[in-house]
């Protein structure tokens, strides 16, 4: 099997079907994260996830969110609830909270190539490390998290990183010191009305479609609350903790 990478979905369920299923049949599929919240599909991603058997790593979105459901962060923003009441309307909310427990902050696909959120390691891509991977934070050097894309411009090693997490209106790439890409960015701001986009490794060939609007622009504003099912659930996990 191939193996195809895609960006940032954020609830983009009507175009992560378009885009993966020519490419179900022969690719391993692979999401950077943060796949659910900001546009209106999220329980449609779940539900593609299921049926393809998608892997992910975990995205700052799935960390933030599995926090909240297991009592560990006391609210969300609006977008989340959009997501969480469809999905415990239908589905059992302990299933995601599995789900998200088992995300990996890197997936490897061979020696030269891997998959993570937000950055990674400079001295070490392989390192799994939540900070990093998820959320692409440097504490150690501040100058790093100047606009979420510093660590590129510093990352040296050969191995191939495909990331997600700051958007771009076309794929963006970074380069080692000796011209080779060492880093593919590949989220195409799907959420936003741009395009939802992937990556066909073996292929080295790109795929995105069209999204239908600006999903976000449309839910940015609207105030949400969790609904009785969510309350519930998070007052019994937080008791739990």
């Amino acid at each position: 099997m191939l193996n195809f990478v895609f960006g940032d979905s954020h609830g983009t369920g009507e175009e992560l079907e378009r885009l993966i299923e020519p490419l179900a049949a022969t690719h391993n599929l692979i999401s950077v994260g943060d796949l659910f919240d900001r546009a209106p599909h999220g329980v449609k991603v779940w539900e593609l996830i299921q049926k393809y058997n998608i892997k992910s790593t975990m995205g700052n979105h799935e960390a933030k969110m599995l926090d909240y459901l297991t009592g560990k962060r006391e609210w969300l923003s609006s977008n989340y609830y959009s997501f969480l009441n469809e999905f415990s309307n239908n589905y059992n909310l302990q299933d995601l909270v599995d789900f998200l427990s088992s995300l990996p902050k890197i997936i490897k696909i061979n020696n030269t190539c891997l998959v993570t959120h937000a950055a990674v390691n400079l001295q070490n891509p392989w390192l799994e490390d939540k900070s990093i991977n998820c959320f692409g934070k440097y504490p150690e050097n501040p100058k790093l998290n100047e606009g979420r894309r510093g660590w590129q411009e510093k990352y040296t090693k050969e191995v191939l990183v495909l990331y997600g997490h700051v958007t771009f209106p076309e794929v963006n790439f970074g380069y080692s010191k000796s011209g080779l890409i060492n880093s593919i960015g590949l989220d195409t701001s799907a959420c936003h009305g741009n395009k939802l986009t992937g990556y066909s490794v073996e292929q080295n060939r790109f795929y995105s479609v069209k999204s239908k609007e600006d999903y976000f622009g449309k839910v940015r504003g609207l105030k949400l609350e969790p609904n009785t099912l969510v309350k519930e659930f998070v007052n019994n996990n937080g008791n739990k903790s």
